[in-house]
């Protein structure tokens, strides 16, 4: 709520420093147990593994990166084995009760892999899908008005928004055994780069895929959260932080509008969709 207050008062906004940044890492890092005064280097951290493993850096930002990893490494291994005697309320101490109870099936250099890879998934491709739907609706005049007078349309809003724009625009597979796929042969081995983005927009699936329709009927259809097995943990988390903003955004900043004029600019890499930069007017003059 502080967030939206502070936003609502500036005349020009970035909704990607002024609001998702803070509000994503908030959450996620303090579902591990990570200390708030550390937020800023983790994310920090968190963008330069994303550069290093979906970019495309120079050789010399490429050393300077991997050294940034090993500090990030270290920071979560220390932090996890600081939890072996330091127990709370979150998701590292409760990982390690069960590793403790589990014998060789979680060993505590599972949990640190675990919780490594958790401080990036906990947090980036929810800020990524905030930015890219509320583009997008902020776009559609008529469905941002129609959802600031109906509250009820925002679990719906939510679904058809993470359809429209994923924030993980693809996936990487390896296929296990030589199979076909829409009269392609793939051979076991293979690399295959899923792309869940696209199958968002499969017109045999949706009606006028490329529209947005916030009371679209089977928004929730989509694939932005993979499927089966393959299927986000933290979905529920991700879900609840994108209803939580729009009900901010829709009830204290109604006739928040789009700065004209901006280009928008996303991270020059091929995994995530994700702005670098999204102004806002919280409350333009009339």
């Amino acid at each position: 709520t502080g967030l939206v207050e502070r936003l609502a008062k500036k005349p020009v906004a970035d909704l990607v420093a002024d609001l998702a940044y803070s509000l994503t890492a908030f959450a996620g890092f303090a579902l591990l147990g990570f200390p708030s005064d550390d937020t800023d280097m983790l994310k920090e951290w968190c963008e330069t593994r994303v550069l290093l493993t979906y970019g495309n850096l120079e050789p010399e930002k490429q050393v300077k990166a991997a050294q940034e990893l090993t500090s990030f490494w270290n920071y979560v291994r220390d932090f996890v084995h600081r939890r072996m005697h330091e127990k709370a309320d979150d998701l590292t101490s409760d990982l390690l009760e069960l590793s403790a109870k589990s014998g060789d099936a979680l060993t505590t250099e599972d949990v640190v892999n675990m919780i490594y890879s958790t401080a990036l998934a906990s947090h980036e491709s929810t800020k990524n899908a905030t930015l890219n739907g509320l583009r997008h609706i902020l776009a559609h005049r008529d469905q941002w008005d129609a959802l600031c007078a109906d509250p009820s349309l925002i679990p719906n809003a939510v679904e058809e928004l993470l359809r429209i724009e994923s924030p993980i625009m693809a996936l990487r597979r390896r296929a296990t055994k030589n199979t076909e796929i829409g009269g392609v042969p793939i051979p076991e081995g293979a690399t295959v780069v899923i792309m869940p983005a696209s199958a968002n927009h499969d017109s045999g699936q949706f009606t006028d895929p490329d529209s947005l329709d916030i009371r679209r009927q089977n928004a929730r259809e989509h694939l932005t959260f993979g499927k089966q097995w393959h299927f986000c943990l933290g979905a529920p988390l991700a879900r609840f932080e994108y209803g939580l903003m729009l009900q901010l955004l829709t009830s204290r900043t109604p006739h928040m509008r789009l700065l004209e004029g901006q280009v928008f600019r996303y991270q020059p890499q091929m995994q995530f969709r994700a702005l670098e930069q999204l102004l806002v007017e919280p409350s333009p003059a009339v």
